[in-house]
């Protein structure tokens, strides 16, 4: 500490440089899909989405190549989705018809932000 301080001051010490970190696994596309499955009804004989049938909907559907329940888990954490504890809004089924409306909307969101566009 004593050395990284002379060599490149208080700041080096006190704060750490930024990370990469590792990349992300699923683009937001993917993952608001996913969040809208977990937010509509379970399959028939279901009381609500586990994730192994999560895991087993998204690659059958081919939201997903492949994702482990871990990496679901961890996607639901950082959303703060709880469907098991609240029913703020649901979504009945999710048919073509929803994904192509989501996916309008999402596009929207991607766009980059153009002050013209406000006044």
């Amino acid at each position: 500490m004593i050395k990284k301080h002379a060599v490149e001051g208080i700041d080096a010490v006190l704060y750490d440089k930024p990370r990469a970190g590792q990349p992300r696994k699923f683009n937001k596309r993917q993952e608001v899909h996913i969040a809208a499955v977990v937010c509509s009804d379970p399959p028939q004989g279901h009381a609500r989405w586990s994730l192994s049938l999560l895991k087993q909907h998204s690659e059958e559907k081919k939201i997903v190549d492949s994702i482990s329940k871990e990496s679901l888990r961890i996607l639901l954490v950082s959303q703060d989705i709880k469907p098991w504890k609240h029913k703020m809004w649901c979504i009945p089924t999710i048919d073509d018809a929803f994904i192509k409306q989501m996916e309008d909307v999402l596009a929207i969101y991607e766009k980059s932000y153009d002050p013209q566009m406000s006044r």
